[in-house]
Protein backbone atom coordinates (compact mmCIF):
# COMPACT_ATOMS: atom_id res chain seq x y z
CA UNK A 1 0.00 0.00 0.00
CA UNK A 2 1.42 3.34 -0.31
CA UNK A 3 3.06 1.96 -3.65
CA UNK A 4 2.15 3.69 -6.83
CA UNK A 5 2.28 0.60 -9.53
CA UNK A 6 0.14 -1.24 -6.10
CA UNK A 7 -2.28 1.90 -6.47
CA UNK A 8 -2.71 1.86 -10.24
CA UNK A 9 -3.47 -1.79 -10.35
CA UNK A 10 -6.20 -1.91 -7.37
CA UNK A 11 -7.62 1.89 -7.44
CA UNK A 12 -9.65 0.57 -10.88
CA UNK A 13 -7.26 2.33 -12.83
CA UNK A 14 -6.13 -0.12 -14.49
CA UNK A 15 -9.50 -1.69 -16.91
CA UNK A 16 -6.98 -4.22 -18.82
CA UNK A 17 -6.46 -6.70 -15.46
CA UNK A 18 -9.44 -8.45 -16.00
CA UNK A 19 -9.70 -8.35 -20.04
CA UNK A 20 -11.61 -11.64 -21.03
CA UNK A 21 -12.99 -12.36 -18.27
CA UNK A 22 -17.17 -12.86 -17.40
CA UNK A 23 -19.01 -11.13 -15.04
CA UNK A 24 -20.70 -13.48 -12.89
CA UNK A 25 -22.40 -13.94 -9.14
CA UNK A 26 -21.61 -15.28 -6.12
CA UNK A 27 -23.89 -18.73 -6.22
CA UNK A 28 -25.87 -19.41 -3.14
CA UNK A 29 -23.28 -22.10 -0.34
CA UNK A 30 -20.08 -20.20 -1.80
CA UNK A 31 -20.62 -17.01 0.02
CA UNK A 32 -17.06 -16.54 2.14
CA UNK A 33 -15.36 -19.43 0.33
CA UNK A 34 -13.12 -18.31 -1.89
CA UNK A 35 -11.62 -22.04 -1.97
CA UNK A 36 -14.80 -23.38 -3.58
CA UNK A 37 -14.83 -21.05 -6.33
CA UNK A 38 -11.06 -21.08 -6.89
CA UNK A 39 -11.86 -25.01 -7.10
CA UNK A 40 -14.64 -24.59 -9.34
CA UNK A 41 -12.99 -22.27 -12.20
CA UNK A 42 -9.25 -22.81 -11.97
CA UNK A 43 -9.61 -26.57 -10.95
CA UNK A 44 -7.82 -26.15 -7.65
CA UNK A 45 -9.04 -24.89 -4.53
CA UNK A 46 -5.41 -23.58 -3.46
CA UNK A 47 -5.58 -21.19 -6.12
CA UNK A 48 -7.75 -19.08 -3.72
CA UNK A 49 -5.58 -16.31 -3.41
CA UNK A 50 -5.79 -15.79 -7.70
CA UNK A 51 -9.55 -15.39 -7.14
CA UNK A 52 -9.60 -13.19 -4.76
CA UNK A 53 -6.70 -11.03 -5.63
CA UNK A 54 -8.76 -10.72 -9.42
CA UNK A 55 -11.71 -9.65 -7.49
CA UNK A 56 -10.07 -7.14 -4.95
CA UNK A 57 -11.41 -9.55 -2.34
CA UNK A 58 -9.96 -8.34 1.08
CA UNK A 59 -12.49 -9.36 3.37
CA UNK A 60 -13.91 -12.72 2.53
CA UNK A 61 -16.51 -12.52 4.86
CA UNK A 62 -17.84 -8.68 3.33
CA UNK A 63 -16.69 -9.29 0.02
CA UNK A 64 -17.94 -12.57 -1.07
CA UNK A 65 -21.70 -12.23 0.03
CA UNK A 66 -24.18 -14.39 -2.54
CA UNK A 67 -25.33 -12.02 -5.17
CA UNK A 68 -22.01 -10.34 -5.59
CA UNK A 69 -20.83 -9.47 -9.01
CA UNK A 70 -17.76 -10.97 -9.70
CA UNK A 71 -15.27 -11.47 -12.31
CA UNK A 72 -14.12 -15.20 -14.13
CA UNK A 73 -12.10 -16.60 -16.52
Amino acid sequence: VGDSEYERVYSGQNNNRLRGYSPGQVPAGYAARPDLISNLFYESSLSWWRFCEDNLVFDVFEDLKTGRYIYLP
